[in-house]
């Protein structure tokens, strides 16, 4: 299953996906929303831990070895207020 995750192997889908968002079909707004429900959706089912492989494009990188676990919730918290606004 994990396998089939990856996103190395899943090309086609990124194709699929920035064709729908260049068509206007699709837009980066209902992304980031079912990307947020995927991720929350695995949150619900215990610990887990998302990899990503290209930092140049993140918004964000924390150190749990450094912060620690309670640490970088906050730090993913405060720049999840400060790039979305305090309301959210």
């Amino acid at each position: 299953m994990v396998e089939s995750l990856d996103e190395r192997a899943q090309g086609g889908i990124a194709e699929w996906v920035a064709g729908l968002i260049k068509r206007g079909v699709f837009r980066r707004t209902d992304y980031l929303r079912n990307l947020s429900n995927v991720v929350l959706t695995l949150a619900r089912h215990g610990r887990g831990v998302i990899v990503g492989r290209d930092p140049n494009h993140y918004d964000l990188i924390v150190n749990t070895g450094t912060l620690g676990v309670e640490g970088a919730a906050a730090r993913v918290v405060d720049a999840f207020r400060l790039r979305f606004g305090a309301a959210t």
